[in-house]
């Protein structure tokens, strides 16, 4: 399997992850713009730090299982997690179209 494949799918079942936890855990959602902004916050937090940082430090240990480790629970937790925000992000603008700007 060659890489861009191996993205798109990962990217896809990432997102699969976030449509259902957003339908079945949809009491979880944020009601308010304030707390959507600070899921956005931290959207952007852990996908500029968290993510780069947990997969740097365990790849570079130098082992396969460290690294399947660092893929599946740090980038895809994190990806995962970004989706979700913008999910919640699209069905506040669709709610409100005026979104965060009040």
């Amino acid at each position: 399997m060659n890489v861009p494949l191996t993205l798109t799918l990962f990217a896809l079942g990432a997102g699969a992850i976030a449509l259902w936890l957003e339908v079945r855990f949809a009491h979880l959602a944020p009601a308010t713009r304030r707390g959507i902004a600070l899921h956005i916050g931290a959207c952007i937090l852990v996908a500029q730090l968290v993510v780069p940082f947990g997969m740097h430090t365990l790849s570079s240990a130098g082992s396969r299982v460290l690294t399947l480790v660092g893929v599946c629970g740090v980038a895809l937790p994190g990806l995962t997690y970004c989706l979700l925000t913008a999910i919640w992000v699209i069905k506040m603008l669709r709610d409100d179209p005026r979104g965060l700007i009040r």
